[in-house]
């Protein structure tokens, strides 16, 4: 038996399935240890684009089972976590989706917790699914909207940061120096943010580190999965499109702050 294992969206759905019509493109579905086949069209009745077909290869093994929980995705982000957990691969032919089995090796996924820090083995893994793992070892809740605009959350990090810059000037001179050093290695991911990926492209990690901080490991998987990360004012841990530098420098420039997080 082959068992694939897909969760996006952070919202873990009962055993069985529950597809739901996606609206806006974008899909809301659960299946639990089903048939890939079965998965396949419940993933399809989701949100698929309208008018679209699909054929499933016969050297796609009848007995592959797939758990997946997927809600507000867009489609195709869906259909690309779905076939690298699956094993699958897919190109599409006059809006006909073609299934078949992908010659890349099984992924894996290593980690241990160590306090506030993490030791992890990844192969050919997916940054989405090691981020679930990661949060949950964590203990951390999180809220994923990948296909949302960070400006907001953007802006309230700019606000954050020139108040923290404010009260590290008032501290005294030799802890001064410390606390903007900080400042200013927590904001690299916005003064060096991850590339947006094109729709469609394999997102996959490969990587043996141990005693990684958990926030540089959000910053390893952000790289590559080419999303933001912020922490919100509840604890949680917010999940971001990605943004430009000039986008970014904007913000932060209107916020008075570009320039004293830019490292020396």
């Amino acid at each position: 038996m082959i068992a694939a294992t897909v969760a996006l969206g952070l919202s873990w759905f009962p055993a069985s399935f529950e597809p739901a019509l996606a609206q806006g493109g974008l899909v809301s579905c659960s299946v639990t240890d089903v048939p890939v086949r079965l998965a396949i069209k419940v993933l399809w009745s989701s949100g698929a684009p309208q008018g679209s077909a699909y054929e499933v290869s016969p050297d796609v093994p009848e007995d592959t089972r797939v758990t997946l929980s997927l809600e507000n995705v867009p489609f195709e982000a869906a259909l690309d976590a779905f076939c690298r957990a699956a094993g699958l691969k897919f190109e599409v032919r006059d809006n006909r989706y073609l299934f078949s089995r992908s010659d890349r090796r099984a992924s894996s996924i290593s980690i241990v917790r160590s306090g506030d820090r993490v030791s992890w083995k990844l192969r050919d893994a997916d940054p989405l699914e090691i981020l679930l793992q990661l949060l949950e070892a964590f203990g951390k809740k999180a809220e994923l909207k990948l296909d949302q605009d960070p400006s907001a959350e953007l802006q309230e990090q700019a606000r954050r940061y020139a108040q923290e810059l404010q009260q590290a000037q008032q501290a005294p001179p030799a802890e001064q120096a410390n606390r903007i050093r900080e400042i200013q290695r927590d904001a690299e991911r916005f003064l060096k943010p991850p590339k947006r990926l094109p729709a469609g492209s394999s997102r996959s990690i490969s990587i043996e580190q141990t005693q990684v901080p958990f926030s540089e490991a959000l910053d390893v998987l952000g790289n590559a999965g080419g999303f933001l990360w912020f922490r919100g004012q509840d604890g949680r841990i917010l999940i971001r499109d990605t943004a430009s530098p000039d986008v970014i420098r904007s913000i932060f420039q209107r916020e008075g702050v570009w320039d004293a997080l830019q490292r020396r």
